[in-house]
Protein backbone atom coordinates (compact mmCIF):
# COMPACT_ATOMS: atom_id res chain seq x y z
CA UNK A 1 0.00 0.00 0.00
CA UNK A 2 2.81 2.03 0.67
CA UNK A 3 3.31 4.78 -1.79
CA UNK A 4 0.11 3.49 -3.72
CA UNK A 5 -1.63 5.75 -5.85
CA UNK A 6 -5.18 6.08 -4.20
CA UNK A 7 -7.42 4.08 -7.18
CA UNK A 8 -10.64 6.16 -7.84
CA UNK A 9 -13.53 5.31 -10.25
CA UNK A 10 -16.89 3.62 -10.57
CA UNK A 11 -16.23 0.62 -8.38
CA UNK A 12 -13.84 2.63 -5.91
CA UNK A 13 -14.88 5.54 -2.85
CA UNK A 14 -13.65 8.11 -5.20
CA UNK A 15 -14.55 8.96 -8.54
CA UNK A 16 -11.42 11.30 -9.45
CA UNK A 17 -8.10 12.21 -7.88
CA UNK A 18 -6.84 15.52 -8.27
CA UNK A 19 -6.64 17.05 -11.84
CA UNK A 20 -4.21 17.22 -14.81
CA UNK A 21 -2.65 20.38 -13.29
CA UNK A 22 -2.19 19.08 -9.45
CA UNK A 23 -0.18 15.76 -7.98
CA UNK A 24 -2.76 12.60 -6.91
CA UNK A 25 -3.32 11.43 -3.91
CA UNK A 26 -1.10 8.30 -2.30
CA UNK A 27 -1.16 5.86 0.39
CA UNK A 28 1.46 6.54 2.74
CA UNK A 29 1.01 4.00 5.52
CA UNK A 30 4.45 5.25 7.63
CA UNK A 31 2.74 8.31 8.87
CA UNK A 32 2.37 9.19 12.41
CA UNK A 33 -1.78 8.88 13.16
CA UNK A 34 -3.52 11.01 16.05
CA UNK A 35 -2.80 8.36 18.58
CA UNK A 36 1.44 8.49 18.18
CA UNK A 37 0.99 5.12 16.16
CA UNK A 38 1.95 4.76 12.56
CA UNK A 39 -0.40 3.81 10.05
CA UNK A 40 -1.90 5.05 6.39
CA UNK A 41 -3.17 8.11 5.42
CA UNK A 42 -4.15 9.99 2.14
CA UNK A 43 -0.34 11.84 1.36
CA UNK A 44 -0.43 14.32 -1.57
CA UNK A 45 2.84 16.91 -2.41
CA UNK A 46 2.39 20.10 -4.16
CA UNK A 47 0.02 22.79 -4.59
CA UNK A 48 -2.87 21.02 -5.60
CA UNK A 49 -4.17 17.47 -4.04
CA UNK A 50 -7.87 16.56 -3.48
CA UNK A 51 -10.14 13.66 -4.50
CA UNK A 52 -13.80 14.51 -6.17
CA UNK A 53 -17.05 12.45 -6.63
CA UNK A 54 -17.29 10.31 -3.58
CA UNK A 55 -19.44 6.74 -4.59
CA UNK A 56 -22.03 6.91 -2.04
CA UNK A 57 -25.77 6.29 -1.83
CA UNK A 58 -28.04 9.48 -2.20
CA UNK A 59 -31.42 10.12 -2.29
CA UNK A 60 -31.52 13.24 -5.37
CA UNK A 61 -34.33 15.10 -2.93
CA UNK A 62 -31.13 15.66 -0.32
CA UNK A 63 -30.36 19.35 0.04
CA UNK A 64 -28.39 18.56 2.95
CA UNK A 65 -24.75 17.14 3.63
CA UNK A 66 -22.23 16.65 6.29
CA UNK A 67 -18.52 16.00 5.77
CA UNK A 68 -15.73 14.95 8.58
CA UNK A 69 -12.45 14.68 8.20
CA UNK A 70 -8.98 15.16 9.20
CA UNK A 71 -6.60 17.59 7.77
CA UNK A 72 -2.90 17.70 8.45
CA UNK A 73 -0.91 20.82 6.69
CA UNK A 74 3.21 20.83 6.74
CA UNK A 75 2.69 24.80 6.74
CA UNK A 76 -0.18 27.20 6.83
CA UNK A 77 -2.63 27.03 4.02
CA UNK A 78 -2.78 30.99 4.22
CA UNK A 79 1.23 31.10 3.86
CA UNK A 80 1.59 31.77 0.03
CA UNK A 81 -1.26 33.95 -1.16
CA UNK A 82 -4.41 32.36 -3.21
CA UNK A 83 -7.53 31.09 -2.33
CA UNK A 84 -7.21 27.85 -1.31
CA UNK A 85 -10.21 25.30 -1.38
CA UNK A 86 -10.33 22.32 1.58
CA UNK A 87 -13.56 21.35 0.14
CA UNK A 88 -16.35 22.49 -2.90
CA UNK A 89 -19.91 20.96 -3.04
CA UNK A 90 -21.84 21.34 -6.27
CA UNK A 91 -24.83 20.15 -7.91
CA UNK A 92 -22.77 19.16 -11.09
CA UNK A 93 -18.98 17.95 -11.78
CA UNK A 94 -19.26 20.38 -14.71
CA UNK A 95 -19.70 23.47 -11.77
CA UNK A 96 -23.75 24.20 -12.91
CA UNK A 97 -26.08 25.18 -9.78
CA UNK A 98 -25.04 25.19 -6.83
CA UNK A 99 -21.46 26.20 -5.95
CA UNK A 100 -20.40 26.06 -2.67
CA UNK A 101 -16.62 26.46 -1.88
CA UNK A 102 -14.39 27.00 1.39
CA UNK A 103 -11.46 28.06 1.53
CA UNK A 104 -8.87 29.03 3.91
CA UNK A 105 -9.60 32.62 4.18
CA UNK A 106 -13.55 32.11 3.83
CA UNK A 107 -16.74 30.69 2.48
CA UNK A 108 -18.97 31.53 -0.51
CA UNK A 109 -21.99 30.44 -1.60
CA UNK A 110 -24.85 33.49 -2.92
CA UNK A 111 -22.62 35.59 -0.23
CA UNK A 112 -19.36 35.55 1.49
CA UNK A 113 -18.20 34.85 5.22
CA UNK A 114 -14.34 35.44 6.04
CA UNK A 115 -12.46 33.46 8.45
CA UNK A 116 -9.51 32.60 8.77
CA UNK A 117 -8.32 28.71 8.97
CA UNK A 118 -6.88 28.53 12.36
CA UNK A 119 -6.02 25.18 12.61
CA UNK A 120 -2.42 23.96 13.91
CA UNK A 121 0.50 23.39 11.04
CA UNK A 122 2.12 20.19 11.27
CA UNK A 123 -0.71 18.47 13.44
CA UNK A 124 -4.18 16.81 12.87
CA UNK A 125 -7.00 19.30 12.98
CA UNK A 126 -10.53 18.18 12.67
CA UNK A 127 -12.60 19.60 9.82
CA UNK A 128 -16.35 19.41 10.02
CA UNK A 129 -18.64 21.13 7.01
CA UNK A 130 -22.85 20.82 7.37
CA UNK A 131 -24.76 22.33 4.72
CA UNK A 132 -28.51 22.44 5.03
CA UNK A 133 -30.06 24.06 1.59
CA UNK A 134 -33.44 23.65 3.23
CA UNK A 135 -32.87 26.39 5.72
CA UNK A 136 -30.44 27.93 3.83
CA UNK A 137 -27.40 27.64 6.52
CA UNK A 138 -23.69 26.44 6.07
CA UNK A 139 -21.92 25.64 9.26
CA UNK A 140 -17.63 24.78 9.67
CA UNK A 141 -16.19 23.82 12.78
CA UNK A 142 -12.47 23.81 12.86
CA UNK A 143 -11.42 21.66 15.47
CA UNK A 144 -14.72 21.78 17.56
CA UNK A 145 -14.80 25.49 17.45
CA UNK A 146 -17.08 27.21 14.53
CA UNK A 147 -15.42 29.10 12.01
CA UNK A 148 -18.45 29.74 9.78
CA UNK A 149 -22.41 29.79 10.14
CA UNK A 150 -23.36 31.58 7.38
CA UNK A 151 -27.21 31.60 5.94
CA UNK A 152 -28.44 33.01 2.63
CA UNK A 153 -27.19 29.88 0.63
CA UNK A 154 -29.95 28.35 -1.98
CA UNK A 155 -30.44 25.27 -3.71
CA UNK A 156 -30.55 26.18 -7.18
CA UNK A 157 -33.94 25.56 -8.75
CA UNK A 158 -32.38 24.21 -12.03
CA UNK A 159 -31.06 21.35 -9.76
CA UNK A 160 -33.89 20.76 -7.04
CA UNK A 161 -33.70 17.47 -7.86
CA UNK A 162 -30.22 16.85 -7.73
CA UNK A 163 -28.45 15.57 -4.58
CA UNK A 164 -25.22 17.51 -3.47
CA UNK A 165 -21.60 16.70 -4.98
CA UNK A 166 -18.40 16.32 -3.16
CA UNK A 167 -16.41 17.98 -6.12
CA UNK A 168 -13.36 18.93 -4.43
CA UNK A 169 -11.98 17.63 -1.03
CA UNK A 170 -8.16 18.46 0.58
CA UNK A 171 -6.43 20.87 -0.95
CA UNK A 172 -6.69 23.16 -4.21
CA UNK A 173 -4.52 26.32 -4.61
CA UNK A 174 -5.59 27.64 -7.86
CA UNK A 175 -1.87 29.45 -8.53
CA UNK A 176 1.40 28.21 -8.84
CA UNK A 177 2.84 28.49 -4.99
CA UNK A 178 2.87 25.96 -1.91
CA UNK A 179 4.95 23.66 -4.28
CA UNK A 180 6.99 21.75 -1.30
CA UNK A 181 3.76 21.78 0.55
CA UNK A 182 2.14 17.73 1.91
CA UNK A 183 -1.42 17.26 2.60
CA UNK A 184 -2.92 14.71 4.76
CA UNK A 185 -6.22 13.11 4.99
CA UNK A 186 -7.32 10.46 7.49
CA UNK A 187 -10.94 9.32 8.46
CA UNK A 188 -13.25 10.76 5.97
CA UNK A 189 -16.76 10.49 7.03
CA UNK A 190 -19.35 11.81 4.83
CA UNK A 191 -23.36 11.46 5.64
CA UNK A 192 -26.90 12.89 3.98
CA UNK A 193 -27.15 14.66 7.37
CA UNK A 194 -25.32 14.82 10.85
CA UNK A 195 -26.75 11.40 12.25
CA UNK A 196 -23.38 9.59 13.79
CA UNK A 197 -21.65 7.98 16.90
CA UNK A 198 -18.96 9.78 18.30
CA UNK A 199 -16.42 8.20 20.93
CA UNK A 200 -14.93 10.32 23.11
CA UNK A 201 -13.11 10.32 26.95
CA UNK A 202 -15.60 12.81 28.32
CA UNK A 203 -18.52 12.23 30.56
CA UNK A 204 -20.29 15.32 28.94
CA UNK A 205 -20.32 16.22 25.66
CA UNK A 206 -18.86 19.60 24.18
CA UNK A 207 -17.23 20.32 21.20
CA UNK A 208 -13.74 21.12 21.20
CA UNK A 209 -13.06 18.32 23.36
CA UNK A 210 -11.03 14.91 21.62
CA UNK A 211 -13.41 13.02 20.00
CA UNK A 212 -14.09 10.50 17.15
CA UNK A 213 -16.88 9.48 14.49
CA UNK A 214 -17.06 5.80 14.75
CA UNK A 215 -17.32 4.04 11.00
CA UNK A 216 -20.90 2.44 10.70
CA UNK A 217 -20.42 -1.42 9.74
CA UNK A 218 -23.87 -1.76 9.28
CA UNK A 219 -27.05 0.21 10.59
CA UNK A 220 -31.07 -1.08 11.06
CA UNK A 221 -33.42 -0.04 13.39
CA UNK A 222 -32.84 -2.60 15.79
CA UNK A 223 -28.80 -2.87 16.16
CA UNK A 224 -25.74 -0.23 14.94
CA UNK A 225 -22.31 -1.99 14.42
CA UNK A 226 -19.58 0.48 14.44
CA UNK A 227 -15.82 0.41 15.15
CA UNK A 228 -13.88 3.37 16.36
CA UNK A 229 -11.25 4.62 13.26
CA UNK A 230 -7.47 3.11 13.19
CA UNK A 231 -5.90 6.54 14.12
CA UNK A 232 -8.13 7.74 16.78
CA UNK A 233 -6.49 9.18 19.91
CA UNK A 234 -9.27 8.06 21.99
CA UNK A 235 -8.01 5.65 25.24
CA UNK A 236 -11.15 3.43 24.76
CA UNK A 237 -11.53 1.98 28.23
CA UNK A 238 -13.94 1.78 30.88
CA UNK A 239 -13.52 5.97 30.54
CA UNK A 240 -14.77 5.80 27.11
CA UNK A 241 -17.94 7.04 26.06
CA UNK A 242 -20.29 6.86 22.80
CA UNK A 243 -22.77 9.64 22.14
CA UNK A 244 -25.35 9.41 19.57
CA UNK A 245 -26.27 12.51 17.60
CA UNK A 246 -29.63 13.04 15.07
CA UNK A 247 -29.66 14.26 11.89
CA UNK A 248 -30.20 18.13 14.05
CA UNK A 249 -26.58 17.38 15.36
CA UNK A 250 -28.51 17.25 18.86
CA UNK A 251 -27.20 14.60 21.72
CA UNK A 252 -30.72 12.74 22.07
CA UNK A 253 -29.67 11.80 25.15
CA UNK A 254 -28.04 8.30 24.68
CA UNK A 255 -24.60 8.45 25.81
CA UNK A 256 -23.05 4.77 26.86
CA UNK A 257 -20.83 4.04 29.08
CA UNK A 258 -18.09 1.46 26.89
CA UNK A 259 -16.43 -0.96 29.57
CA UNK A 260 -16.43 -3.38 26.69
CA UNK A 261 -14.38 -1.43 24.69
CA UNK A 262 -10.94 -2.57 23.64
CA UNK A 263 -7.95 -0.72 24.50
CA UNK A 264 -5.90 0.53 21.80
Amino acid sequence: MDGKEVQVGPSYTWKKNTDQYGSPFHFRKSETLRNGKTGPVYFGEGHKNFLSGANFPTTASSHTMYVSWWYKPSEHPNGEWGSNKFIRIWDDPNGNGTRISWTQMHLTCDGESWFTWNGEVGKWNRHEFFVNLNDKRILIRINGIIAHDMTGCKKSPAYVNTPLYVQVLGFDHGAENFRSMTTMLDDIYIGENRRRFEIANSNEWAYGKSSDILEIVSWSDTLVVAKAPEGSAIHKSNTSYIYFFDSNDLNVNTKLNCPACPKM
